[in-house]
């Protein structure tokens, strides 16, 4: 994992570009905006501005290496180790809420997809009852990816807060 300071409005404005190219297709691009997401929570990727830090997934892009600045050494000298889970563990509980809300719409539409209104509809329509099932069909596909992306956190979490820890006894 590799984390991105912005130093320019410029660099800002090509990083997306850099991270989403226009020849990924439209599933990459989706993975890749969930990635960035996950690992961004508090980051809206089409406003990035000049002092972001962007945290970018080994599973996104290489990037070249990010030389860190001294004022970011200096606030991670004078940051604690507990300070530093503390702060992964608001990102986390972020993300956790987001990907329970998801859950959550996705099994409101299952309930919807379940009443009579809906079965007298694909009884009598052979074409939205097959919209219907691709409909179900995502839902399901959504429901395990949001069960991977719930495993990477965990595991982002474990390796973020190590590494962090290892920083701030590399620079502490």
């Amino acid at each position: 994992m590799r984390v991105v300071k912005l130093k320019s409005q410029r660099e800002a404005n090509s990083l997306k570009a850099q991270l989403i190219p226009e020849a990924l297709t439209e599933a990459d691009r989706t993975r890749v905006e969930r990635e960035l997401k996950i690992a961004n929570p508090h980051l809206d990727l089409d406003r990035l501005t000049a002092d972001s830090v962007v945290v970018v997934p080994d599973t996104v892009a290489s990037l070249p290496e990010v030389t860190i600045a001294g004022e970011a050494v200096e606030r991670l000298q004078q940051t604690s180790p507990q300070v530093l889970r503390e702060r992964v563990a608001v990102l986390r509980a972020h993300v956790e809420s987001s990907i329970t809300l998801e859950t959550e719409a996705r099994e409101a539409l299952r309930r919807d997809f379940r009443t009579r209104a809906v079965k007298d509809a694909t009884d009598a329509d052979p074409a939205i009852a097959e919209q219907i099932e691709r409909v179900r069909n995502q839902l399901t596909e959504d429901g395990r990816e949001a069960r991977e992306r719930q495993e990477r956190l965990e595991a982002l979490a474990t390796v973020a807060t190590a590494d962090l820890e290892a920083l701030q006894q590399r620079f502490g």
